[in-house]
């Protein structure tokens, strides 16, 4: 035990409602009111709280779960994204050649990689088409292969894999670029 009374671990805080939620790794979670800390039960496998606990009233915890839920962006517009020679145009690519992703979770993606201060982030545009040349997706794929460990985003995770493939492809490839073209 640390002379604070919590145990020898990394821990983190938020202010929730009149308490404090503290979460000691790897995941154990505390609701403290005052100086009482009581473990709050009901967190599934990965230790994340059940949308039962609530904060301040009835709200749920999770009472943004949807936003997680790569279905929940089934409807969206979006964003094209093809790995080709080098010399074609947008218009030019093959009808198969292209994979597509939610515009919210493209702009979701630039956002996170904009708070890790990542390159692509830098790259990519949200509105215009984008071409990144094998180099470019050489560094890309590091990036990506780093958000894929920090974040929890099945959402994310999705548009991350499909990301991947073509990446590598690019990236074997000098005479190859991947295209990004946004509604």
């Amino acid at each position: 035990m640390a002379s604070s009374g919590w145990p020898e671990a990394r821990w983190r805080s938020a202010s929730v409602g009149g308490g404090v939620l503290r979460e000691v790794a790897p995941a154990t979670v505390f609701l403290c009111t005052g100086a009482a800390c009581e473990p709050l039960t009901g967190a599934d496998a990965t230790g994340a709280p059940h949308s039962s606990i609530t904060l301040g009233g009835d709200r749920p915890v999770m009472r943004f779960r949807e936003r997680l839920d790569p279905g929940s962006f089934a409807d969206d517009e979006v964003v094209g994204i093809a790995a080709v020679e080098a010399a074609l145009s947008v218009t030019e690519v093959p009808e198969g050649s292209w994979i597509f992703v939610s515009e919210r979770l493209y702009e979701r993606l630039l956002n996170l990689g904009r708070a890790y201060s990542l390159h692509f982030a830098a790259l990519l545009d949200l509105h215009g088409e984008t071409k990144l040349n094998s180099v470019q997706c050489e560094s890309f794929l590091e990036e990506v292969e780093f958000l894929d460990e920090v974040i929890l985003d099945p959402a994310i995770s999705e548009v991350l894999a499909k990301l991947v493939a073509r990446l590598m492809e690019v990236a074997r490839r000098p005479n190859m670029v991947i295209l990004f073209s946004p509604p």
